[in-house]
């Protein structure tokens, strides 16, 4: 389990430093996104769902980086960080990310 949470926390961490670069450019990582027609991605605060995107991934790659250390401790704790980052990840990303970006989305001018 050490190399498995070793492993993710690396993907994650690096999948989050090539969305602080790229932006836009990783849409692909967003499920659904490349689909949306152009006006509706005009809808959304682009800046702001990346920045999301980004902080979500570093968030993942922390918390497996702490799975690490404790899965060198005892290999369970590493079996209990994975299950602990399902139930963060259905909760952050669910079934439909797009959905979940709604609260990005801009507010039209008064």
């Amino acid at each position: 389990m050490f190399e498995a949470c070793r492993a993710m926390c690396i993907l994650f961490g690096v999948m989050s430093m090539i969305v602080g670069i790229f932006k836009e450019k990783c849409g692909f990582l967003i499920g659904g996104w490349n689909t949306l027609p152009q006006s509706e991605k005009d809808l959304y605060d682009k800046e702001q769902v990346f920045d999301y995107l980004r902080i979500l991934l570093l968030k993942w790659a922390v918390l497996f980086g702490v799975g690490t250390g404790l899965a060198y401790v005892n290999p369970w704790f590493g079996v209990g960080v994975f299950g602990v980052w399902f139930v963060v990840f259905i909760k952050d990303v669910g079934l439909n990310f797009i959905s979940k970006l709604e609260k990005f989305k801009k507010q039209p001018p008064m």
